[in-house]
């Protein structure tokens, strides 16, 4: 049987949000959410605006599409009942933030939607919730009022969440699926609904998902031979059936899809050849799905980090990860999130500091060859390409070291925006160790702490990239 759990991590990270782009669309969340307060302020005072993010960024279950465009729902809220039609609510919404983007704003029948050049939109709901109201009503363009409460449903997907994350995965593999069809497939509101109603949890996600999709497929052929109408009925107000404003056509399309994914996944999970396993699935989850070659390299990193938390490891002359007593050991340290710290500037150094850039230079070259090193005034600078494995890129390393202060180090190339889930200070230097894990003296060698730390980093940033996630020691705060 082919057991592809590892192929799904990688794959759940390749349709998952960037952090980059995630910060960009909170910036404009706030920049949306200012002008209509301002607007509102100056031209509707009697109307305050309330907001609430909600969908799938609130879940947790974004993702983005094969073109790499996702989005944000930032529901606008007023506590009081309109005197003016659903509609004059959404289009002073639409006059607040017009002009924000090169785009149209777009007046969609439930929503306001801005457009980035960023590739992705955020859509603006309107509602109102009048003092002794239980649910919310929703602006539907042209139509009225209906109810409808996101926050309801929110509190109930929680309910149904687990603590190792797999509904969400789940659900956010359904979404990549319906994304990757060339037809039009139901929202993914609904592939969240079928997913947490028929979640069947397992420690490998290939068959979590496998059997949460034949659970799906016993209740549609239930309800057929009932003779019932199949329907995905909301399980919070306004409960309504998610499926019935598509079309047979819609319809018929996303059960044949299901059955052949069904049939696909059965066939990769009993299949001994992991190449055609991985051939089944992305043939319907796309080409996002990772290929073989990633999952060696992904078990090759992890056996690394393993190598590295277990405190056995010894970093060689040519930064390789080991466990031979070859190179330098390795000390313990967690990762830490801070601010970073700046280097003192020093017009004058004394004959003490002078000898402490040279000794480090000394020892540095003589544990690790590769690195290049210059002393430019009260700095010491040393610069050095590692490629922590052999399928890894290659890193181009500055260290810069000034006596009796903790050495800062960056990355010239790769660029490496700033993030603090992967330990880069703003600065973008390596963030590699706590405060606690080293009191920095001057015969505190570079070569025996620093080095070593920062091909550690490098390990676990190339698990990150694959997988979404640091999987180095930290210090959490």
């Amino acid at each position: 049987m082919a057991n592809l759990h590892t192929l799904f991590e990688i794959f759940h990270n390749n349709i998952s949000i960037c952090p980059s782009k995630k910060q960009k669309m909170m910036t404009s969340k706030n920049a949306i959410r200012k002008l209509i307060k301002e607007t509102f302020e100056e031209l509707h005072s009697e109307y305050k605006p309330y907001f609430y993010i909600q969908g799938s960024y609130k879940h947790g279950s974004s993702t983005r599409t094969e073109d790499d465009w996702c989005d944000l729902d930032d529901g606008v809220y007023f506590l009081c009942t309109p005197d003016v039609t659903p509609t004059t609510l959404q289009k002073w919404i639409l006059e607040a933030v017009d002009g924000h983007t090169s785009f149209k704003v777009e007046h969609r029948k439930k929503c306001i939607r801005v457009i980035f050049s960023a590739k992705y939109h955020i859509d603006i709901p309107v509602y109102y919730l009048a003092p002794g109201d239980e649910h919310p009503y929703l602006a539907v363009k042209n139509e009225g009022w209906i109810k409808s409460d996101p926050k309801e449903f929110v509190e109930w997907l929680k309910g149904k969440k687990d603590k190792e994350g797999q509904l969400v995965r789940i659900i956010k593999y359904l979404k990549a699926w319906c994304d990757y069809q060339y037809f039009k497939m139901p929202s993914g509101l609904c592939m969240s609904v079928l997913a947490a109603n028929h979640i069947c949890y397992n420690k490998r996600d290939d068959l979590a998902l496998l059997n949460t999709l034949k659970a799906i497929q016993e209740e549609v052929d239930d309800q057929k031979f009932l003779g019932a109408y199949w329907q995905c009925k909301m399980p919070t107000t306004p409960k309504d059936d998610l499926f019935e404003k598509y079309t047979e056509t819609v319809k018929k399309n996303f059960l044949q899809a299901l059955d052949d994914l069904i049939e696909d996944g059965e066939e990769a999970i009993s299949t001994k050849s992991e190449e055609e396993a991985v051939d089944l699935w992305a043939e319907n989850l796309g080409t996002r799905f990772p290929e073989i070659e990633i999952k060696e390299k992904l078990e090759s990193l992890r056996q690394n980090s393993q190598i590295i938390s277990s405190g056995i490891a010894y970093t060689s002359s040519d930064f390789k990860v080991g466990v031979q007593s070859i190179g330098v050991k390795n000390q313990p340290h967690q990762f830490f999130r801070s601010a970073g710290h700046a280097l003192p500037k020093a017009e004058h150094i004394n004959a003490i500091e002078q000898y402490s850039l040279i000794r480090q230079k000394i020892f540095l070259i003589a544990s690790f060859p590769a690195f290049q090193c210059i002393i430019k005034g009260n700095k010491l600078i040393c610069k050095a390409i590692i490629k922590p494995l052999n399928f890894c890129q290659s890193y181009q390393i500055r260290i810069e070291y000034q006596a009796g202060y903790t050495p800062k180090v960056f990355i010239e190339d790769p660029l490496i925006e700033y993030n603090s889930e992967i330990h880069v200070h703003a600065d973008n230097s390596l963030c590699l160790h706590h405060p606690s894990d080293l009191d920095w003296k001057l015969p505190t060698k570079i070569s025996e702490w620093i080095v070593p730390w920062i091909v550690e980093w490098l390990v676990f940033y190339e698990l990150w990239k694959l997988t979404g996630k640091w999987e180095g020691r930290e210090y959490i705060h």
